[in-house]
């Protein structure tokens, strides 16, 4: 009979924590019948690396994570350097600018701080924890929900220390995006430009749009971006850099 996964992982960290094998396998099932599949454990660093992508939102902890959030969008990047980028967005008003930050971070303990570049007083901290595949976080400054992240991909290598083939793709991401013409079909975009790392679902005067956005750079000012109109199907914007900008008229 296999063990289900949460159980597993419930027991290794209680095995890590130095608890006899009878307890923490006692443990382990206790936490789970008590009306939670997934515990919530304290992350390592190693574990929050990554690109994460935010999909429910709530005042009380979830015991069960689904996608909820429509209202608010955001990502979270954490590299292995202790550099970090995270932005919210708010589909349904267009209007209202996305709120971005770069910074560093350190994870102690199951705490989040983010020192946000530029801010020498100001620090973000959050408690954390690894809750089946998803990454809870509770702001420890007052807000009173929980943010659920999701994993989209693995952590990228930040500006200062680039690999060759990471500058490489990163750089192809820009200058395919170049390559897309206003008009084009969706199916015609993803044969040319890589796999989006986030898409943003919202209406604009009474329209279904969806934006898609490309791996780019941690410091890149503007990642690659598109916005297809739902109905038709087809790009009515394209946004490659800080430089180059297609709309239509």
């Amino acid at each position: 009979m296999s063990v289900p996964r949460s159980r597993r992982l419930m027991r290794k960290r209680a095995f890590q924590l130095g608890m006899p094998a009878a307890l923490a396998t006692t443990l382990a099932a206790f936490f789970l019948a008590c009306g939670s599949s997934e515990p919530r454990i304290h992350p390592t660093r190693e574990e929050v690396l990554g690109d994460w992508s935010l999909v429910a939102l709530s005042r009380e902890p979830l015991a069960q994570v689904e996608t909820t959030t429509k209202v608010i969008t955001g990502h979270a990047l954490f590299n292995q350097d202790g550099t970090y980028a995270g932005e919210f967005a708010w589909p349904e008003f267009p209007d209202r600018q996305p709120n971005k930050i770069t910074g560093t971070f350190t994870l102690e303990s199951g705490v989040l701080r983010v020192r946000p570049d530029g801010q020498d007083t100001l620090e973000l901290t959050s408690e954390v924890f690894l809750q089946g595949e998803y990454l809870a976080m509770k702001p420890m400054n007052g807000n009173s929900f929980w943010y659920y992240y999701k994993r989209t991909k693995g952590g990228q290598t930040p500006s200062s220390s680039f690999s060759g083939t990471t500058k490489y793709k990163e750089a192809e991401a820009v200058a395919s995006c170049r390559r897309i013409r206003l008009g084009m079909t969706r199916a015609e975009v993803l044969e040319i430009m890589p796999e989006p790392v986030g898409r943003i679902s919202y209406k604009k005067n009474r329209k279904e749009k969806e934006k898609l956005v490309f791996p780019s750079r941690a410091d890149a000012s503007t990642p690659p971006q598109l916005v297809i109109d739902r109905k038709t199907g087809r790009v009515e914007e394209v946004v490659c850099d800080a430089n180059y900008r297609l709309t239509q008229k």
